[in-house]
C-alpha cells in the first residue's frame, strides 16, 4: 500500500521524430524459480529437495573443509507462458548472484567454470546417485566473486539458456530444467550463491508473438472484399486496421493478383 511506481523517460528518446503514439511499454519477462522445486546434490550423500529459502545454494567441490563434498544445483521454472506456435522466444539468460569463491582477492575471471545444462524433470527422489538426464549444456561462466570474508561483493553471473528454452518448448515440457556444475573437481572451483529469498536465480526471457490478423478490411467504392468481388475504379481506396498483441509497431503489404500474378503492391506502415 502507499506505494509509486515512477517511470522516467529520456528527453531524446520523446524528441525522436521516427517516435509513434501511444508509446508501449513491453518489458522482458523475469520467471522466477518455484522454492519448493530446487534441490541440491552432494556426492557425500547429503541431498535437498525443496529446501528452505534462506539457504545458500552450493556449486563445485568444497576441499576447504573436513567434511569434503561436491554440490550441484537444480532448478525448475514455468513455461506454460510461453506457449503457442505464433510465440518466438528471442533470447532467454539464467541468472544468479555468486556471494563467494576461495581466492583472496574480489572480481576476477578464472577457471574452473560454472556450466549451466538442461536436464531432465527430477522429484523428491533426486540424489546424487539419481539425478535427471543430462541433455545439454547450454553456457559456462568464469566469474569469481572472491572469498566473502574479505569483503567482496557479489557478483551477478548470466548464462545464455535460449536453445534449452526453445527445445523445451518445442517439446511441450512445461517446466525447464537447469543444472549448475562445476567444470572440474577442484577445491578452487567451490562457489556460494543467494538463495531463492534473495529473488535469485531468475531466468530472464525476451520473447515476441506473431502480429494479429488483420481488421476492418474493407475498400471504397464498397465490396464485400471476399472472392469474385470486382470494382468500377482504377483507383480504389484498400482499408484494415493491424495490430500487434506486444505493442510493437506493424507494417502490412496490401497486394492486387490478377490470377495468381501480382500486378500491383506496396507496404502500408
Amino acid at each position: 500500500q502507499n506505494e509509486r511506481l515512477r517511470l522516467q523517460t529520456p528527453t531524446d528518446f520523446l524528441a525522436d521524430e521516427s517516435l509513434r503514439f501511444p508509446i508501449v511499454l513491453d518489458p522482458t519477462v523475469t520467471v522466477p524459480d518455484e522454492a519448493d522445486r530446487w534441490a541440491m546434490v552432494w556426492d557425500n550423500g547429503d541431498d535437498w529437495y525443496g529446501a528452505p529459502d534462506d539457504m545458500r545454494a552450493r556449486v563445485g567441490y568444497d576441499g576447504w573443509s573436513s567434511a569434503t563434498k561436491n554440490s550441484r544445483m537444480y532448478y525448475q521454472f514455468p513455461i506454460d507462458q510461453f506457449d503457442g506456435t505464433d510465440l518466438k522466444v528471442v533470447s532467454a539468460e539464467f541468472k544468479h548472484e555468486q556471494i563467494h569463491s576461495p581466492e583472496h582477492t574480489c572480481d576476477t575471471i578464472g577457471p574452473p567454470a560454472v556450466e549451466v545444462y538442461r536436464t531432465g524433470g527430477y522429484g523428491e527422489g533426486i540424489s546424487w546417485s539419481n539425478q535427471p538426464e543430462l541433455m545439454a549444456k547450454q553456457d559456462e561462466s568464469t566469474i569469481r566473486a572472491g572469498h566473502i570474508d574479505w569483503g567482496c561483493d557479489a557478483r551477478p553471473q548470466t548464462w545464455d539458456v535460449v536453445d534449452g528454452l526453445r527445445n523445451a518448448k518445442a517439446e511441450n515440457w512445461p517446466r525447464y530444467t537447469l543444472m549448475m556444475k562445476s567444470a572440474s573437481a577442484v577445491k578452487e572451483g567451490w562457489r556460494l550463491y543467494r538463495m531463492p529469498a534473495s529473488g535469485y536465480p531468475k531466468l530472464i526471457v525476451n520473447y515476441n508473438r506473431s502480429p494479429s490478423a488483420p481488421t476492418g478490411m474493407s475498400t471504397s467504392p464498397a465490396t464485400t472484399c471476399s472472392g469474385g468481388s470486382y470494382l468500377r475504379d482504377t483507383t480504389p481506396v484498400l482499408s484494415a486496421n493491424f495490430a500487434d498483441p506486444d505493442g510493437h509497431d506493424v507494417s502490412a503489404k496490401f497486394e492486387v493478383l490478377s490470377g495468381s500474378t501480382s500486378v500491383w503492391a506496396t507496404n502500408y506502415d
